[in-house]
């Protein structure tokens, strides 16, 4: 998969998919925390980076909401995957995380990125 075909649509080469994947970027993580999210990053030795998400029920009750944080951080990633760079990304949500609209949860996502790279 090319980069240009990466940015069209969030396809399952973009996904961290499975736990052990998980558990590597948990086990050595740059963090990057922010007010409503924690970002835990590593390098891998794919080419392009991969997006996963732990948005929990305690921290995020509804699920209209962790879905919407998911789309709006989602969106974010497409547009910012030129230059993200070869990373796992995890992104972590905290209380509180439900009650950012679109634009400070875009705000905040995109504050990462760029601490990122």
């Amino acid at each position: 998969m090319t980069i240009k075909q990466a940015s069209e649509k969030f396809s399952k080469a973009l996904h961290l998919l499975n736990k052990r994947d998980f558990d590597r970027v948990f086990k050595g993580a740059i963090r990057l925390k922010s007010p409503g999210m924690l970002v835990l990053a590593r390098k891998n030795d794919l080419g392009h980076a991969r997006l996963g998400f732990a948005i929990s029920k305690k921290n995020a009750k509804l699920a209209v909401s962790r879905n919407r944080i998911k789309r709006v951080v989602r969106e974010s990633f497409r547009l910012h995957i030129y230059k993200i760079g070869a990373y796992d990304v995890i992104v972590l949500g905290k209380p509180g995380l439900d009650r950012l609209n679109r634009k400070e949860i875009r705000r905040e996502i995109d504050q990462q990125w760029l601490r990122l790279k």
